[in-house]
């Protein structure tokens, strides 16, 4: 019968066996190493938990499925169990990840979290922020268990993020996600003049020219008018920059672009 030469067995995979399998990794995808940092933050942590996806092997003893988590388990040091599948058929490979991979918001909509898509993006842009790592970089990734875990250590913030971030994109021309880390930032520094922030950036009741939220504005709106590509990160470092400026009493008559994406402090 089909499957019948499979070896199916659940083992402790620690780096030299990690590093036995990559060794045989003969025929597989090109290595994405911001996907190897992400499982083995996962992993020196203490959160990659055993789950039903399996790393496998050809009847030859061929790594054909799990060399990024076999690469994290030597990037971590860890030794974490995983369900190892041997004796595969070759024609098993075009099928291989057929499927489509669930987000963090996919998790949170399965516990009925609400502003559960927001919620998620806030959530990884915020992590991106205070990794410091990402610095004119778009290859740090951010994992589902980082993310959901985030979320849970800070969801009644949170959950006021993203409700507000939903209500001030139609206002204010920014992606939610840059709205939401931003009112984070700001409410976790002064809550009342966080709100007093982007309220009145929503109904533009601002001091007129050297107002920095109205600098903030006009280079928002001339960025989307303008179709202007630009990282989530970058606007946020936007929005840090008026804020800042409001917050010292500083005249702000437009926000220049910079070529770098800057990580600021929030004052």
């Amino acid at each position: 019968m089909p499957g019948e030469a499979l070896q199916i067995t659940v083992e402790n995979v620690d780096p030299g066996m990690a590093q036995a399998a990559l060794d045989v990794n003969v025929s597989n995808r090109h290595l994405r190493v911001d996907t190897v940092r992400s499982y083995a933050r996962d992993m020196e942590r203490g959160a990659w938990s055993l789950s039903p996806q399996s790393v496998s092997f050809n009847m030859m003893g061929e790594l054909i499925d799990g060399q990024h988590r076999m690469a994290a388990v030597v990037e971590s040091g860890a030794t974490v169990p995983m369900l190892v599948v041997r004796g595969v058929a070759p024609s098993v490979m075009k099928v291989l990840d057929s499927g489509i991979k669930r987000t963090a918001a996919d998790f949170l909509g399965m516990s009925n979290v609400p502003y559960r898509m927001v919620l998620a993006a806030i959530a990884r842009l915020t992590m991106m922020y205070d990794s410091k790592a990402m610095v004119n970089s778009h290859r740090y990734m951010i994992s589902n268990t980082e993310i959901l875990d985030f979320v849970e250590a800070n969801f009644q913030d949170m959950a006021l993020t993203a409700e507000r971030a939903t209500h001030y994109r139609n206002s204010i021309p920014a992606a939610a996600s840059v709205i939401g880390t931003a009112y984070l930032k700001f409410y976790r520094k002064d809550p009342s003049a966080c709100s007093e922030f982007f309220e009145s950036m929503s109904v533009m009741s601002l001091t007129g020219t050297g107002d920095p939220r109205l600098a903030l504005m006009r280079r928002l709106s001339s960025m989307r008018a303008d179709r202007t590509r630009a990282t989530q990160l970058y606007v946020l470092d936007l929005f840090i920059r008026a804020w800042n400026a409001w917050r010292t009493g500083e005249h702000l008559t437009m926000i220049p672009l910079s070529a770098k994406i800057q990580v600021r402090e929030v004052v």
